[in-house]
């Protein structure tokens, strides 16, 4: 049972559920504080399930039935390429994902290359849902509910993690996450070091986002211990 004063991934998937379900300021953060509780009990409340606050098995299973294919995440990613790496490109990334790597798909929906072009290779809709066919590998953990984007570099030509991002880059990419989140006002924009121990997208995801003016009830606000940032 998830309860008031818990931490971590379950509360973040909670949060995010609760958010999308009640149209709200919910600040998905990992951490189960009186915001996540008085979500909880309205969640309850609106669904006829005891009103306790806790996220049991029968709240738990209501709540993940009614957002099951939902879009909570936008993850940002890196190619983990040299800018001097000029080969690869989104059309390469997906080759190597699914033929050379084997994967049944790629790893990401859309990549911005160095241009600042942005290329869909795994194609979607734009309905807020994330079907069977639509999402791709870009996480070990929340593909389901989650839309991945990709920018060509992200280390420097030592092989050391580098934010890359050309100009274009930065510009394609801030319109990119504006634009996802006006389709869908409850989604959770998160960098993929905040979910694994990894350096990608070589850049502090959360920092960025604010400058670019994006809400903070869009950003994900935890580091990869899923401590608050």
């Amino acid at each position: 049972m998830i309860k008031m004063g818990h931490r971590g991934a379950d509360v973040i998937d909670i949060q995010a559920r609760l958010k999308k379900l009640q149209k709200q300021d919910l600040e998905v953060d990992g951490y189960f504080g009186e915001q996540t509780l008085m979500a909880a009990r309205n969640f309850q409340i609106e669904h006829g399930l005891i009103i306790d606050g806790i996220v049991g098995n029968q709240t738990r299973a209501v709540l993940t039935n009614l957002t099951d294919n939902d879009l909570l995440y936008l993850f940002i990613h890196c190619s983990a390429s040299a800018p001097s790496a000029i080969h690869v490109t989104a059309d390469w990334i997906k080759e190597y994902h699914m033929e050379r790597r084997g994967w049944s798909r790629p790893g990401y929906s859309d990549v911005i290359e160095l241009n600042g072009r942005i290329k869909n290779i795994y194609e979607y809709d734009h309905d807020g849902k994330v079907e069977k066919e639509e999402y791709t590998w870009g996480t070990r953990m929340l593909n389901r509910n989650a839309r991945h984007i990709c920018y060509v570099g992200g280390i420097d030509d030592d092989g050391e993690a580098k934010d890359t991002r050309t100009t274009a880059q930065k510009k394609a990419l801030a319109a990119y996450v504006h634009t996802a989140i006006a389709y869908n006002p409850a989604l959770i924009v998160v960098g993929h070091n905040q979910v694994q121990k990894k350096a990608c997208p070589s850049f502090d995801v959360p920092q960025w986002l604010i400058s670019c003016g994006v809400d903070t009830h869009n950003i994900a606000l935890w580091n990869n211990n899923l401590k608050r940032i």
